[in-house]
């Protein structure tokens, strides 16, 4: 059986969402080459702290084996 893997990251509003325009491209590239999924959060959902919305990964926990999540400020190079 196949490991089943994802890259998330968050881009909901405001600078992660420009960020996002130039490493989007390159998380996914990354995830591509792991043989993961890659997967972009832009909704902004009622936390008291934006940071509180990886409590969404979560729901991945049944569907994934490995969950990386990596910020869309970085720049990642594969």
């Amino acid at each position: 059986m196949t490991e089943r893997r994802i890259v998330v990251t968050q881009a909901c509003s405001g600078p992660p969402v420009e960020y996002g325009k130039i490493t989007h491209p390159l998380i996914q590239d990354y995830a591509r080459k792991c043989g993961a999924d890659f997967y972009v959060m832009q909704k902004e959902l009622d936390y008291a702290h934006i940071g509180y919305q990886k409590w969404e990964y979560l729901k991945l926990l049944n569907m994934y084996d490995r969950i990386l999540h990596i910020d869309t400020d970085m720049i990642v190079r594969s």
